[in-house]
């Protein structure tokens, strides 16, 4: 019904208005996590596996002194697999958009270093977005379909036949 702007869209930059884009960034990780959560319920997957059983043609790389510890989805949707690569800079407008392998492997035109462990699964919480580009690949790799049409079908379509007003009413 209305839409209001507030502030710049960069230090000394144009104003913000209601046509300006912006990255996704994090709020795609919870559409991520109910994602593997249905093909969890559905049996399609195991949140307690090592995801290299998932892995198809790509593998985690690990360092030596991780090597040989499990990474499981859980690990990774937790934040808790030892996963590198805190979060994404995002690319400009017209800039090359690297593809999903381009980023977990540190390759241009990403931005960002390879996606690894470094740390023991399950020893430390620590903000990986790079997990979730991990657990993305599984998820592609399990159902043979691109990210955004799997998270079309489980997630956004199923959630845009719910009468969210008796949500609100119940409330």
């Amino acid at each position: 019904d209305w839409t209001r702007s507030y502030g710049v869209t960069r230090p000394g930059g144009p104003p913000v208005t209601a046509d300006t884009l912006f990255q996704a960034a994090s709020i795609s990780k919870p559409v991520t996590a109910l994602v593997t959560m249905r093909l969890a319920q559905q049996k399609a997957i195991d949140l307690d596996v090592d995801i290299a059983a998932y892995l198809h043609g790509w593998t985690l790389p690990r360092d030596a002194n991780v090597d040989g510890h499990l990474v499981t989805l859980r690990d990774l949707l937790t934040h808790t697999g030892g996963v590198t690569v805190h979060g994404f800079a995002g690319y400009a407008a017209g800039a090359p958009i690297p593809t999903r392998d381009q980023i977990l492997n540190g390759q241009p035109p990403a931005n960002s270093a390879a996606v690894g462990v470094d740390t023991a699964p399950g020893t430390l919480w620590r903000y990986a977005g790079g997990g979730y580009v991990v657990i993305r690949r599984v998820l592609e790799e399990v159902t043979g379909l691109p990210f955004a049409e799997l998270a079309r079908r489980t997630v956004l379509a199923p959630a845009e036949h719910r009468d969210l007003r008796a949500i609100d009413h119940a409330q």
